[in-house]
């Protein structure tokens, strides 16, 4: 049952996690036969500059004979004012209640089951239900995904870049879904740049390395002319396909989080995912190859695409996507020692990737 249909609308999205009550939770399965009775509720994922705050909610029935879920996942508005103020200047909020609502029954792989879905108009207020996922096996970011999950990704982001590329059906949702090159982003995306990269810098010093350290000193100068290569051709992106968001239900791949969904170039998913969720180890040397995976997936779908084009952007990506990592720095005091850990991976990562490709190359040979 999904969040739209009738059992669910009496479901009013809740502003803090001693607002779950069994009354509430049994409107939201909306599909139960049997009434909850009573519900825990824990407090998981801290930290790791998260947009929300999730809980784990274990349920109790009033015939004990387990006739829904033993328990689901809870994602509300972040309690922490910052965060939110991201979320809805964003609108990261209302994209995954839009995503969950409309969408997610077209994506080509397997998703975490969605009994509710709701964001505020003003994007401020959300609050999401979702399956479980605590049985299936969690693909570590700091451990980095194993060769099967990256060869796995590259199949499913393809099937859906494929099926949803230059679809009008974008331009309906763009209120929504925004592209890569919206002002918005060229706007706001500079300030949590930069107030990151001050604590990166400090923090990491010359790890990140000469060249990419250089680059990200110009970043925000940069970010037009990134942005404005990796628009088109236009498709739906996942927009955080990371190792922290994907799952294994035996060898099923599972796929989670949508708040960063949008449109844009397909290989932006690719590159964010393979610059910062798999280990140098794992990744050097074949970001070529899983560049020529992707446009063979692609081509499976009926989609063809160059070569060279689909490798310039991403490699063009791998220098957007230092983003994630260097805004993540924000949080760098109030962080979990895990936290910590993964945004410097994930930096580290990505400015092994930039210099392993070259990728400035394309900034000097645009000038």
């Amino acid at each position: 049952m999904t969040a739209s249909e009738p059992s669910t609308v009496g479901c009013h999205i809740l502003d803090a996690s001693d607002a779950i009550s069994p009354e509430w939770l049994t409107r939201a399965l909306g599909d139960l036969t049997d009434r909850i009775v009573a519900c825990d509720v824990t407090r998981i994922a801290h930290g790791n500059a998260l947009l929300s705050d999730v809980h784990r909610v274990g349920l109790r029935y009033a015939t004990g004979n387990g006739i829904g879920p033993g328990s689901v996942v809870v994602k509300l508005a972040a309690s922490d004012p910052d965060q939110r103020f991201v979320a809805e200047l964003l609108g990261l909020y209302r994209r995954e209640a839009l995503v969950y609502e409309r969408l997610v029954t077209r994506l080509p792989y397997r998703t975490p089951t969605c009994h509710l879905a709701r964001a505020s108009a003003d994007g401020r207020e959300t609050t999401v239900v979702l399956e479980d996922l605590a049985r299936c096996a969690a693909v570590d970011q700091l451990t980095g995904a194993p060769w099967p999950v990256v060869l796995a990704s590259i199949e499913a982001m393809a099937a859906q870049h494929g099926a949803w590329l230059e679809q009008p059906e974008l331009n309906e949702l763009a209120s929504v879904l925004l592209r890569l090159d919206d002002p918005l982003y060229t706007a706001a995306l500079p300030v949590v740049f930069e107030q990151g990269w001050a604590i990166a810098r400090d923090v990491l010093g010359e790890q990140i390395g000469r060249r990419p350290a250089a680059f990200a000193q110009r970043w925000s100068d940069e970010l037009p002319a990134l942005v404005a290569r990796l628009a088109s051709p236009p498709t739906l992106l996942h927009g955080d396909w990371r190792a922290d968001n994907l799952y294994l239900d035996g060898d099923t791949l599972v796929v989670a989080d949508f708040q960063i969904a949008g449109v844009g170039s397909g290989i932006y998913d690719l590159a964010y995912f393979a610059g910062q969720s798999v280990a140098p180890a794992v990744r050097r040397g074949r970001d070529r190859e899983l560049v020529s995976r992707y446009a063979d997936a692609l081509a499976a779908h009926g989609v063809l695409m160059d070569h060279d084009a689909l490798w310039d952007g991403y490699r063009t990506a791998l220098l957007f996507c230092l983003v994630y990592p260097v805004a993540a720095f924000r949080a760098w005091p109030e962080e979990t020692a895990r936290g910590r850990q993964l945004v410097e991976t994930m930096l580290l990562r990505a400015a092994d990737a930039i210099e392993a490709t070259d990728a400035l190359d394309l900034v000097h040979r645009s000038r």
